[in-house]
């Protein structure tokens, strides 16, 4: 028996259905289809009802508001890395994200609420400190990215809320550095992806997000270890260098299945954090020589 299909008409219809009763929320589906594919030729084999919300235009829309990017929910990768203030960083993980047919359907909302933790664009959403939009009948509520994923397709989403927009403050990328590990460069789930951005002035480092990807049951941020460096220059981050690399190492707990092995994966963190370490936030902090 096939499952049953619901399009609202607006987001308001959308949140009195999502009230009333259990429906799967569905944009691009490029995760959802695979999760339930059938056999060749056959519909995905859902046995709840789903309800498209890709069309509604409350969703798709892309805009800028006092420093903020908000990205609704359905958006597409495309639109997304098209749009003219997306951070850099982010679009940096879109283009090597998957083939170009699915960054045309494919969303952050449902990245997010698929809560991988091998998920690219969400690896760099958190060194962003985006925030989530959550919507109900009764109001709207903005999370922590880092608050909302709780663990392997698990998240802090009530029964009646959808995902609404990302957002996404601007100006935390003055610099950025960005590693995808896959098979191959897009159309390949990560082995790891590693993201960091901050702000850096008078050759000291302000602000600052590092994230690590697919190395344990949630993306890994430490916001203790970001502090340390904070306020720091070219020497003091390399005075910190190895005990920083610790501190993460400490924090990583990587799993060995189909696409790596754990040992792997904790020798390319360590390889990657080093070389954030010892190129990419020198080459910014150190004054003229």
């Amino acid at each position: 028996m096939s499952a049953e299909w619901i399009r609202p008409r607006t987001l308001q219809e959308a949140l009195a259905i999502r009230s009333a009763r259990h429906v799967r929320p569905l944009a691009g589906a490029t995760d959802l289809y695979v999760r339930y594919r059938g056999i060749a030729g056959t519909l995905p084999a859902l046995s709840e009802a789903v309800m498209y919300i890709g069309h509604l235009n409350e969703l798709t829309a892309i805009s800028v508001h006092e420093h903020q990017l908000r990205i609704g929910a359905a958006a597409v990768y495309t639109d997304v890395a098209a749009h003219p203030a997306t951070p850099g960083i982010l679009k940096n993980a879109i283009a090597e994200l998957g083939a170009p047919a699915l960054r045309n359907v494919g969303t952050l909302g449902g990245n997010i609420g698929n809560a991988s933790p091998a998920a690219d664009a969400v690896c760099t959403l958190y060194a962003l400190d985006a925030q989530v939009e959550l919507a109900s009948l009764g109001g709207a509520r903005r999370v922590p990215i880092d608050a909302v994923i709780t663990g392997p397709g698990q998240t802090a989403i009530a029964e009646d809320e959808l995902i609404t927009a990302i957002l996404v403050p601007l100006g935390y990328d003055s610099f950025s550095f960005y590693r995808k590990v896959g098979t191959r460069r897009a159309n390949a789930l990560s082995k790891l992806a590693f993201a960091a951005c901050g702000e850096v002035e008078d050759y000291t480092l302000g602000h600052l997000g590092v994230a690590i990807a697919a190395v344990g049951p949630t993306v890994i941020r430490s916001r203790e270890l970001e502090e340390r460096m904070r306020g720091a220059d070219g020497r003091k981050i390399a005075n910190l260098r190895n005990e920083l690399i610790a501190g993460y190492l400490a924090l990583v707990a990587p799993i060995s299945d189909q696409r790596s092995t754990a040992q792997y994966r904790r020798w390319v963190t360590e390889n990657l954090l080093i070389e954030f370490l010892d190129r990419c936030l020198p080459s910014n902090l150190n004054g003229p020589q």
